[in-house]
């Protein structure tokens, strides 16, 4: 994962003995602070000071939240991780400090995580306008019930072809009130400053979304990311099954060229390491001398 280096830090790269001086102490101090942070974050540690061994799960009962738990963490200067360590979830927030949510994450996880998380960065809950569903598989959407009932006003989308499925569910879950619910191929989605493009992704799941979006970096550059809303296969389908997930695929990828995307970002640590990018992220921001732009980045 490269660290990319602030434009003030690149600014400085010149011939002369006093530049070339300063650039070697900010040089050093950078990789002394990664170092720091790799003994922080070492091998049997998570970012959030919690020993990575599994606690048992209790009978019927949910996974212990130190098998999941993770802080919120600053990615961008209007980015920030709301996720927990296996599953992702985002907060995009305009000037006007209006948000839109990516994900609502297991149901037990969307009230630690993202109303509690949101809190914890200084902003409201209350001012979330959208929650983008990326598929209808619990461990994204369990808790979208939770936060269409704790937050007035805003507005959950799936894929169209997702609510089908969701409303069938026996189980608590969201409730469609109309089209504005629904993620359709193309639709942009826009609050204040910040807007996400979806694109439909039928494959993972028969509803898979999938985001194009631009949020701006710790130097206030703009960076322009593709979110991939379903990245698993399953291995028992048929031809028909394969070739849409692989239609799907090619299509976002068109996408995302043509959008000018330079991230690439999934709901899941597993595909990208996204959990530690973004704690990592936040880490640096925190301690380090030199800001370093996009350290989620590829």
């Amino acid at each position: 994962m490269p660290l990319h280096g602030s434009s003030r830090f690149r600014s400085e790269t010149t011939n002369s003995t006093p530049h070339r001086r300063k650039i070697h102490v900010e040089a050093f101090n950078q990789l002394w602070c990664v170092l720091r942070l790799d003994r922080k974050y070492g091998a049997g540690a998570s970012p959030n000071g919690r020993q990575s061994a599994e606690v048992p799960r209790p009978p019927g009962g949910p996974d212990p939240i130190a098998n999941w738990y993770a802080p919120p963490a600053k990615i961008g200067d209007n980015l920030y991780f709301l996720g927990e360590r296996a599953h992702h979830a985002f907060a995009l927030v305009s000037k006007d400090r209006e948000i839109i949510v990516f994900e609502a994450l297991f149901d037990y996880a969307a009230g630690p995580e993202i109303l509690d998380g949101l809190r914890a960065v200084g902003l409201n809950p209350k001012k979330v306008k959208y929650v983008l569903i990326s598929h209808e598989h619990g461990d994204h959407d369990g808790g979208a019930y939770l936060l269409q009932q704790s937050i007035p006003g805003v507005t959950i989308v799936y894929g169209a072809a997702a609510w089908p499925s969701v409303l069938a569910r026996t189980s608590p879950h969201a409730t469609r009130s109309g089209p504005e619910n629904d993620g359709t191929d193309g639709r942009v989605i826009t609050v204040g400053d910040v807007s996400v493009q979806i694109v439909t992704m039928p494959g993972h799941t028969p509803g898979t979304i999938s985001f194009l979006f631009e949020y701006k970096d710790n130097d206030g550059n703009p960076v322009k990311v593709a979110y991939v809303g379903g990245t698993a296969i399953n291995f028992n389908g048929n031809a028909a099954y394969y070739n849409t997930y692989l239609a799907s695929a090619r299509k976002f990828a068109a996408a995302g060229a043509a959008y000018g995307a330079n991230v690439l970002m999934s709901n899941h640590t597993e595909f990208d390491n996204g959990y530690f990018r973004a704690q990592t992220a936040e880490a640096i921001a925190r301690t380090c001398p030199i800001r370093t732009s996009s350290v989620n980045a590829r």
